[in-house]
């Protein structure tokens, strides 16, 4: 310690024996001007002075849209060029204002027509304007500038997803993956896609691969039971449900989902129990209502199943499906008046010229036989 101090007396020492030797010739008034001294060696602590062009960028990566876009601005005011152009429109599509994100890309374009951000901004501006043919167009003649340009072709899949075509939706987000394999959204979407056209074999692939890296990938693991379950894979798609509500044990979906496995197997108090469940977590959902309203109907339990029946057409009157399903209840509780009012609410909503028509009519006509 002691040695410590003496050395650092001696170099306050010769410190101050340089000033005063040398201060007046350099211009130093006191031997504490550390910033003139430490100039005059050469070293300086002056910060640049960001450009609004640069501050934007910052304020960009800060996700701070609103005075990112205000420091772009500022900077166009003293530049027009494509890259400030871009970065305008890129920050109004942040914002979700589409038309100034159209106004600003097209005017990027202008300035620099193999600008491959913005034509692939622009591609995803018009698919979210729900303008997917126009969307398509952009994003491949993106991919024409930058061929690894991973966003352009997840966005190309929702596009042709958008518009129904699922071969080329797979195609596309499977050309991201090839380009990025860790892309989660992408992989997500080829396994959504898989599982929409039935190929529940490549669908599982995807889930998988998915969970490999994103073990705890809610929907995925969601989707990974649902198609174990239409693989007539009945242990491993409960083996991924029961996995859903042990992270997310207030997931609604995950325990209709388990529900429906047992429906299936005819235990139907254990099925009610788990539809139960998921309606006390999402009760806006009337899947599980309807579910359980099949499992009561089973267990000869109408008036419950008339209940929930009655809840899934008030929620959706587009599911007049019910009404049938009412009817009939009320046909096994002997209460054939209701049950005609229920068969002659659902004849109406029906096709006149379809089998379920003639099928209710015919149901109708038998009822009121025998009964007048």
């Amino acid at each position: 310690m002691k040695k410590f101090l003496i050395i650092l007396i001696v170099i306050a020492a010769a410190y101050l024996t340089a000033f005063y030797t040398s201060g007046k010739k350099n211009g130093y008034t006191s031997p504490f001007e550390f910033k003139l001294i430490l100039k005059n060696l050469g070293i300086t602590f002056e910060t640049k002075t960001l450009s609004h062009f640069e501050k934007g960028l910052l304020l960009l990566n800060e996700e701070n849209y609103d005075d990112a876009l205000k420091e772009f601005l500022k900077a166009s005011e003293d530049e027009n060029t494509g890259e400030i152009n871009y970065y305008i429109g890129h920050s109004y599509l942040l914002k979700g204002d589409y038309k100034n994100a159209l106004d600003f890309l097209n005017k990027a374009i202008e300035l620099d027509s193999e600008n491959e951000k913005a034509w692939l901004d622009k591609g995803i501006t018009k698919y979210n304007q729900a303008l997917y043919t126009d969307a398509i167009n952009d994003l491949y003649f993106s991919t024409e500038l930058k061929p690894d340009i991973v966003e352009a072709y997840y966005y190309l899949s929702l596009c042709y997803e958008a518009e129904q075509k699922f071969e080329l939706a797979l195609q596309s987000a499977e050309t991201a993956l090839r380009y990025d394999s860790l892309h989660i959204n992408a992989r997500f979407k080829a396994g959504y896609i898989a599982f929409d056209m039935d190929s529940f074999k490549i669908a599982k692939f995807h889930y998988l691969t998915l969970l490999k890296t994103n073990p705890n990938h809610q929907f995925a693991l969601l989707n990974l039971g649902l198609t174990y379950n239409y693989l007539e894979q009945a242990d491993s798609a409960e083996y991924y449900y029961n996995k859903v509500i042990d992270l997310y044990p207030e997931y609604g979906l995950a325990y209709n989902n388990k529900g429906y496995l047992y429906q299936k197997k005819e235990d139907y108090k254990t099925a009610i129990e788990l539809y139960s469940t998921a309606i006390k977590y999402d009760n806006s959902n009337t899947r599980p209502i309807w579910n359980r309203g099949d499992c009561y109907f089973a267990e000869k339990q109408y008036q419950k199943a008339i209940n929930d029946y009655k809840t899934v057409f008030e929620k959706n009157n587009s599911y007049y499906n019910t009404l049938y399903q009412i009817g009939e209840s009320y046909e096994h509780l002997n209460k054939i008046a209701d049950a005609l009012s229920y068969y002659e609410q659902y004849k109406s909503r029906t096709n006149s010229e379809g089998v379920y028509y003639k099928q209710v009519n015919e149901k109708i006509k038998k009822l009121k036989k025998n009964v007048f």
